[in-house]
């Protein structure tokens, strides 16, 4: 009997420590994940051009009650946004209907730190219980922080990292293409000529003055990127 009490305490524990809550960051259709570096490093994203509309979804695998906050800290105030959607005090377009009913959302603005706070409501099912829209504004980077707060206020239980680049995106239609890569060919110098213009740096990706070979190599790595998408792709 007390070997049966035990495995019964054992199994409530395991159970009750797999269930997790995590993010997982989208492409701007809200379908397709955005690529880590490298898979042992699942948060730690591939770069992103300026001008980038990610969606971020916090999931979790329990119906247990959660409390927790997503930041970031000041000095990444002008080279990101991170935004909800619906109104004040609500939000109701980034309580998602898994957070269940009564799920609410706070902005937090702090001395150190901006972000969100997030408690869901009642009766909350295992899925997707909250979203929100972030926005690459300035080359650099940032990072984004998760906190379960019944677990820990100063300890993140993810750290997100991000590296925005200069936009490939010269037409601004939302997608590097045939006509960027057109313009950028336009523009190459030799490998010892300078940026000509205002208009060429927008050209000169890797920022040594030049427009040239080393500028395509990067502008190919986001060979047909969408940085935004209309409303009706992420619907």
């Amino acid at each position: 009997m007390r070997m049966l009490a035990m495995m019964v305490l054992v199994l409530v524990l395991s159970t009750g420590t797999s269930a997790r809550v995590w993010t997982t960051v989208y492409r701007c259709d809200e379908r397709t994940p955005l690529a880590p570096v490298d898979p042992n490093q699942p948060h730690v994203y591939a770069e992103i051009m300026v001008g980038t509309k990610l969606a971020i979804v916090i999931a979790s695998d329990t119906d247990d009650f959660w409390w927790g906050t997503l930041e970031y800290p000041r000095d990444c105030e002008m080279r990101m946004s991170l935004t909800a959607r619906g109104r004040i005090p609500t939000y109701e377009g980034s309580c998602l209907p898994a957070a269940g009913d009564g799920a609410e959302m706070y902005p937090i603005v702090g001395p150190q730190s901006l972000g969100f706070e997030f408690l869901n409501g009642f009766d909350p099912l295992p899925g997707d219980w909250f979203i929100l829209d972030y926005c690459a504004e300035q080359v650099g980077s940032c990072e984004l922080r998760l906190y379960d707060l019944d677990f820990a206020w100063d300890v993140p239980i993810e750290v997100l990292s991000f590296a925005h680049v200069p936009s490939c995106d010269f037409t601004g239609d939302n997608l590097v293409d045939f006509e960027d890569f057109a313009l950028l060919t336009l523009r190459m110098s030799s490998p010892r000529g300078l940026a000509a213009s205002e208009t060429d740096c927008a050209f000169d990706l890797n920022s040594d003055r030049c427009v040239d070979f080393y500028d395509l190599v990067q502008f190919s790595g986001h060979w047909l990127e969408q940085i935004a998408c209309d409303a009706s792709q992420s619907e």
